[in-house]
């Protein structure tokens, strides 16, 4: 059992023995507070409220466990540590906590029915969709790679349509030496001679594919190609013409074209027109 001293009797305004006194503690009080400077305007020391007294046992005169008076809550409590709102983090955690929870659960419920609605029935109305989607993309890719391939085949890969036509058009316009029949050869019926055809059918088409090159394609022509070929071509002791000595349809003055004589139509068809399937006929 506690005694009066361990709870600081004396800030109840008396002793454990004046218990019964109350009234004498009340005056003594009251004269306590005028000599600390506080007085209580027109009003009666019976009016000040001190509250209930400490409990005391009522045989011993020794006060209870417990003083008298209303109990402070935990939620009445302080709820800051070190500065930290420890109220609000939890309130905070728990709601988290909660909403968590409750995805979960909507989240199963939500599998559940979507399990439940994907019937037989319907399942086979999504393939039947999605195949008819599929389908669809494809017939739209391939129509878009179709006319992208028609719109290239418009469009001539080649500049010449044959070989003749470019020995015609410009090889003897840009190949320009001095042709005597003796020291240098060529044939205006150059396409008689098979190796003739095998190598200016090689300078044409080195031509067509360098031509595209913006840079160095021209000169690499010359280089690599034209002035090989046209060597092996035109010397006495390389070319497959025979020498002509003065005949005047074979040879040539330095700055003229290159003699010329053309080939018969159907010997170089013109390779950029579309060839008729079997059965067909030009034109039909």
């Amino acid at each position: 059992m506690m005694s009066a001293s361990d709870w600081g009797v004396e800030d109840w305004g008396g002793s454990a023995n004046a218990a019964d006194g109350s009234e004498d503690a009340a005056t003594a009080q009251h004269a306590e507070w005028i000599g600390n400077g506080i007085e209580a305007e027109d009003a009666e020391v019976d009016d000040v409220d001190l509250g209930e007294d400490p409990p005391v046992d009522e045989l011993t005169g020794e006060l209870l466990d417990e003083p008298a008076g209303p109990r402070v809550s935990g939620a009445d409590r302080p709820q800051r540590v070190l500065g930290v709102d420890v109220g609000s983090l939890a309130t905070h955690a728990v709601d988290e906590a909660v909403q968590a929870a409750v995805q979960r659960q909507v989240a199963k419920i939500a599998q559940e029915s979507v399990a439940k609605a994907l019937t037989p029935e319907v399942l086979a109305a999504l393939r039947v969709r999605a195949q008819e989607a599929t389908t669809a993309a494809v017939s739209e890719h391939v129509a878009q790679d179709g006319t992208k391939a028609l719109a290239d085949a418009d469009e001539p890969s080649l500049h010449y349509g044959s070989v003749d036509e470019f020995v015609r058009e410009h090889l003897r316009v840009v190949y320009r030496p001095r042709i005597d029949g003796k020291n240098r050869l060529w044939s205006a019926q150059w396409w008689k001679y098979p190796e003739a055809r095998i190598r200016l059918e090689a300078i044409w088409r080195a031509w067509e594919h360098l031509r595209l090159d913006p840079a160095t394609g021209v000169s690499v022509w010359w280089r690599d190609h034209a002035d090989y070929h046209l060597g092996v071509l035109t010397s006495p002791a390389t070319s497959p013409f025979p020498a002509v000595y003065d005949d005047s349809v074979n040879t040539s003055e330095f700055g003229d074209p290159l003699p010329y004589i053309a080939p018969p139509k159907e010997l170089f068809p013109d390779t950029r027109v579309a060839r008729p399937s079997s059965g067909e006929e030009p034109g039909d």
